[in-house]
């Protein structure tokens, strides 16, 4: 069979579709080798596989189609044979001759909360994701959360979306080697007792109340640990900063920017608590990878993270601070909870592998 795959992500510094598409690739490759599958990626190169073809597009050529695209539906594979199937991991799609077309859907944050979403990307989005759901054979959405969402905004009937929810990068897992904590702590400025949070700094992740929580914990044991915000310094990075400086919390907060992949595993592995607290998700893998590195978690109590952790994690409005606060030391202050959120979390997040991912995907291929 002659499988395409659409690569054109922003894979330097990735977030997550970028890990999305690295390791979903990766799963299918392995899988379409077993089944002596022709495999073409369109975009960005993504690893290096013998049974592989790649169709460059970047820069100036990829503006170009880009730009062509808008206007005139030329197919990338116009003068050679269809695919049987395509697959578009990043929300929309491109003409292409194919037989069967299916398109991962991340979450609908664009329609839930436009206000977080730069305008010009979020335009964008309303514009061009009717349109791939439209044109599609399939639908993969990461969660149940997303797939309900996409049944009543776009009136899409159930039976054409599969739900195929994401897994911690392979490359992270739990960590006790004190050489190389240390070597992660001193490479970002991060002391020994510190609370994590891992994301892009966006509106929508709502960092503020993480903010508002650590000026409230005031007393002595408290002030023993930071705040680590460990993500791309995007859009809210600057009210962020006066925040901290308002709350007179400046010296117990880190943005570290952009964080090197083979520093997560350390990074994770060092922290007492990992707390997200998002307004919206579409998934969270974050969250997985914190629970593979048995370190507890505290989420904001929206329906995905309640999805994808289950009874594995405590729960906090994320409105609320001084909530987040009572949750912080439920945690310090009782061993036996934490050592149970550990355990539990570290073997129920076993189920989500990319390998198990990869093959829902290539199943909706050949629906």
């Amino acid at each position: 069979m002659k499988i395409g795959i659409d690569t054109r992500l922003p894979l330097k510094e990735k977030t997550g579709m970028g890990y999305l598409a690295q390791n979903l690739v990766s799963g299918m490759v392995d899988i379409s080798k077993k089944n002596s599958d022709e495999v073409t990626l369109i975009g960005d190169s993504i690893g290096n596989y013998n049974n592989v073809k790649y169709i460059k597009l970047s820069g100036i050529v990829k503006r170009g189609l880009n730009f062509i695209w808008r206007y005139l539906p030329v197919p990338v594979n116009l003068l050679g044979k269809p695919f049987d199937a395509f697959l578009f991991p990043n929300f929309v799609d491109f003409p292409v001759r194919a037989k069967r077309k299916v398109v991962i859907i991340g979450d609908l944050s664009f329609l839930k909360y436009p206000d977080f979403i730069e305008k010009k990307n979020r335009n964008y989005l309303l514009k061009y994701v009717p349109k791939a759901i439209q044109r599609s054979d399939h639908i993969l959405a990461i969660t149940q959360v997303v797939k309900d969402e996409i049944v009543e905004y776009y009136g899409v009937p159930e039976a054409k979306i599969s739900v195929m929810h994401l897994a911690p990068n392979k490359d992270i897992s739990f960590t006790g080697n004190s050489i190389e904590l240390n070597r992660v702590r001193d490479k970002y400025g991060i002391p020994d007792n510190y609370f994590l949070s891992v994301g892009t700094i966006e509106p929508r992740k709502n960092h503020a109340v993480l903010l508002e929580a650590m000026a409230k914990m005031k007393s002595n044991t408290d002030s023993r640990y930071v705040l680590v915000i460990a993500g791309k310094k995007d859009s809210d990075y600057e009210r962020l900063q006066l925040l901290a400086s308002k709350l007179q919390i400046e010296d117990r907060v880190i943005f570290t920017g952009y964080i090197e992949e083979g520093d997560f595993s350390a990074l994770y592995s060092g922290s007492k608590i990992c707390i997200f607290s998002s307004l919206y998700e579409g998934f969270g893998i974050p969250v997985i990878e914190a629970m593979s590195c048995r370190v507890p978690v505290i989420l904001s109590n929206i329906p995905t993270f309640h999805e994808i952790a289950g009874e594995n994690a405590l729960y906090f409005d994320p409105e609320n601070a001084e909530q987040l606060v009572e949750k912080i030391r439920l945690i310090l202050e009782n061993p036996d909870l934490r050592q149970n959120l550990v355990d539990s979390a570290s073997s129920s997040v076993k189920r989500f592998t990319w390998e198990r991912s990869a093959q829902i995907a290539y199943r909706a291929l050949f629906k």
